[in-house]
């Protein structure tokens, strides 16, 4: 007498692996998709003396992943030379304007919206921070499991007004 070997159970043990492979597989990359899209390098602030109560702009040389941008939403600082921390209201992510580096290929410079210097910020050496919060993935939208991005911090100066006294 043979034995014969009934095959449904393997196939059934087959499709099994193969859906919960296709419903894993996907949310296993999207935990492990924590790579911010654009890294900022360095940077700096143009121009890097500015007068209480007046603006200047951030430059931030970058690096891209191959994907577009993930949507977000950017906090900015200014921690003057007492260590005041005047926070900007946070808003979506987008830079004023993108430029290829004319040196390194692989390279992008970033031109930030004007930033406003506050008239009681007291003069002195001062920093220049962002914080960047982005969903890249339909996880991190569910579980508001954003990819965290801080700095680089970017010294400049803060000079005094004219007939302002701090």
């Amino acid at each position: 007498m043979r034995w014969r070997v009934d095959p449904r159970p393997w196939v059934a043990h087959c499709t099994a692996a193969v859906v919960a492979l296709l419903i894993f597989a996907p949310i296993f990359y999207m935990a492990l998709d924590r790579e911010p899209p654009v890294t900022r390098l360095f940077g700096s602030m143009v121009p890097d003396v500015v007068v209480q109560g007046g603006e200047t702009a951030v430059r931030y040389t970058t690096t891209r992943r191959n994907r577009q941008d993930c949507p977000g939403v950017v906090q900015q600082e200014i921690i003057d030379s007492l260590n005041t921390i005047y926070s900007k209201l946070a808003r979506q992510t987008g830079p004023a304007k993108w430029e290829d580096d004319p040196y390194v290929p692989d390279r992008e410079i970033f031109y930030g919206h004007p930033v406003a210097i506050p008239l009681q910020a007291a003069p002195g050496p001062a920093i220049f921070r962002t914080v960047t919060f982005r969903y890249c993935n339909p996880l991190q939208r569910w579980l508001h499991w954003p990819i965290i991005q801080v700095g680089p911090d970017l010294p400049f100066t803060i000079v005094a007004k004219p007939g302002v006294s701090k």
